[in-house]
């Protein structure tokens, strides 16, 4: 319960920063384009979980699965993992864990939630406000790396493909 709270607090902060929210990721999977870094909301967020470093690290302008973002990518982080999960390793040796999705939407690729791929959502758009938004929500399979975003399969991840396992409505 408390990582969910501190997620959400570290999306109105990047959104009080930035004056948008973040992006559910950079890109669409499937793509190897340039512009297809895939970079995710969990990534984006680094120095609102206190992992400014972590951050600093990571090249936002290669894909996140590019041998320099090894390192980081590999990082597990407590904040991205749910204390009543067992606890994961690596995901495919490659990834650091996460038990938490972004609200993609109502249903895979209907992209009305808050962080689906290649989102733009602002605070305006939450015409609902954000104590009746849903962001973000626990998965119980199919984790993901934080980095990584969502698992293809579609039972849920971090945005990828518009998959996510949290279910919400913004309406506008």
């Amino acid at each position: 319960k408390n990582n969910m709270k501190q997620l959400s607090l570290a999306l109105h902060n990047y959104e009080s920063t930035h004056g948008i929210f973040p992006i559910g990721v950079l890109g669409t999977s499937g793509s190897t384009a340039a512009a297809n870094v895939l970079t995710t909301w969990e990534t984006m967020i680094l120095p609102f979980v206190e992992q400014a470093p972590l951050y600093s690290q990571y090249n936002f302008n290669l894909r996140f699965d590019h041998a320099s973002n090894a390192t980081a990518v590999k990082s597990i982080l407590p904040m991205y993992m749910c204390p009543s999960q067992p606890q994961s390793s690596l995901v495919n040796d490659l990834y650091g864990p996460s038990h938490y999705a972004g609200n993609a939407g109502t249903i895979p690729g209907a992209n009305d939630g808050l962080l689906y791929p290649l989102s733009n959502v602002r605070m305006r758009d939450l015409t609902d406000g954000t104590s009746n938004t849903i962001t973000t929500g626990e998965i119980a399979f199919e984790f993901g790396g934080w980095a990584r975003g969502a698992i293809n399969a579609g039972g849920g991840g971090g945005g990828g493909t518009g998959q996510g396992f949290a279910r919400g409505v913004l309406r506008w």
